[in-house]
């Protein structure tokens, strides 16, 4: 606040400063108030429930001690940190917090700067919640944190800026493990995950991450997701717009690694897919466009490498596809490696290689290189071509005969 006075014929201008923060010297530690042997929720939410909310303030919750999580743990005041000491995966010790039952562990909602680090959460077999919700809440985060045999994963709904960084998640049952989503004439912006990785080889309906409606900035970056239904679904009405993965990889899915159903502007750089039963990545007719997709490589993948159903203003550069329409019968002539519906609009691949990779050679499955479905007049209309690919070693190389832009 500024204030203004005459002092001797002179005008001068005095600044009151806001007091400086002060660092936290000693970090709350829930305890055993209900001398039972074990630290339940409410003595966790007793100590939450005294941070001031004006300044960072870290709560430890020692690995010491046994976690129980009989409620739901609601983090609503600012700036407030649940600390463990690991999450006892890799080493010994650890900070577990295990979810008794059926019920949401973590609400993180309406506040700024709050999250868990340096844990883990677990659940049982009656777990048939999520076990982190961010919710209507700015610069959340969730970091270093393992989430084991829960139902679902984190759910971030309305949120701004919300960070995901080295979360494990590992055995989920559910139908999610991370989803991303706006609500009630709410979105979230500006979502990012770091080192997102995801395990499980039995879930037939689990998709790792789900983006969308109502979502608008998404940045995924190393990391991996392994098995289950699928790695990313982009879903939703009104769709994601601005997702962009880097260093991102996908392998053996039980169906796609990756399903575009609905936005708009993706980018893909560095990315791979691997090993998927279906095809290795499907953009439906629900996208609208456009998309970058850099350096992706899609291999083994049962039906095409990249199908692709809708959209317009897609470009592929220096893709790396192969080996795929596995699942196809011997001799079938149906199996691409990029496949291109009628209807799809400025599509251009440029450069790399579909077909043969890594010294396959014939036994490289997929019959067409690259199949565009409409005529050869559509391709021109529509400016569906390729530009310096390299399709040699397939049944075809590519189709129609005037695929290739002069």
């Amino acid at each position: 606040m500024k204030h203004t006075s005459l002092a001797c014929g002179l005008l001068f201008t005095a600044v009151t400063l806001a007091p400086l923060a002060v660092a936290q010297t000693a970090y709350p530690t829930p305890v055993d108030s209900n001398t039972n042997g074990k630290i339940d929720s409410s003595e966790i939410q007793d100590v939450i429930d005294a941070a001031p909310g004006t300044s960072p303030y870290t709560i430890l919750l020692p690995a010491a001690n046994t976690y129980n999580i009989n409620e739901t743990v609601h983090i609503t005041t600012s700036n407030v940190t649940l600390l463990g000491e690991g999450h006892g995966i890799s080493s010994a010790g650890g900070t577990i917090l295990k979810i008794a039952g059926d019920i949401e562990g973590f609400v993180v909602g309406n506040c700024t700067g709050s999250g868990l680090r340096c844990l883990s959460i677990t659940g049982t077999s009656s777990h048939l919640q999520y076990a982190v919700r961010l919710q209507s809440c700015t610069d959340a985060f969730v970091d270093d944190v393992r989430i084991a045999n829960t139902y679902r994963g984190i759910e971030l709904v309305n949120c701004t800026t919300p960070l995901l960084t080295d979360v494990a998640l590992r055995g989920q049952t559910g139908d999610y493990g991370v989803r991303v989503r706006g609500v009630s004439g709410g979105s979230t912006t500006g979502a990012e995950f770091v080192r997102l990785s995801g395990s499980s080889s039995s879930n037939t309906v689990m998709e790792w991450l789900v983006i969308g409606p109502n979502v608008d900035g998404v940045l995924v970056r190393s990391s991996r997701l392994i098995g289950s239904s699928r790695g990313m679904r982009l879903t939703g009405t009104p769709g994601p717009t601005n997702v962009v993965t880097l260093r991102t990889g996908v392998d053996n899915p039980l169906n796609e690694g990756v399903r575009v159903d609905t936005g708009g502007n993706l980018t893909m750089i560095n990315s791979w897919i691997g090993q998927p039963n279906g095809s290795g990545m499907i953009i439906d007719s629900g996208f609208t466009g456009p998309a970058e997709l850099t350096n992706l490589r899609i291999r083994g993948a049962g039906l095409h490498g990249l199908h692709v159903a809708g959209g317009s203003g897609i470009e592929l550069r220096n893709p790396l596809v192969g080996a795929n329409g596995t699942a196809y019968p011997a001799g079938s002539t149906t199996g691409a490696g990029i496949h291109v519906d009628t209807g799809v609009s400025s599509l251009l691949v440029r450069g790399g290689r579909v077909g043969p990779l890594y010294s396959q050679g014939s036994i490289a499955r997929q019959y067409y290189g690259v199949r565009y479905t409409g005529t050869t007049s559509q391709s021109d209309t529509d400016n569906v071509k390729i530009r310096g690919v390299s399709t040699a070693g397939n049944g075809i190389p590519y189709a129609p005969a005037n695929l290739i832009a002069p």
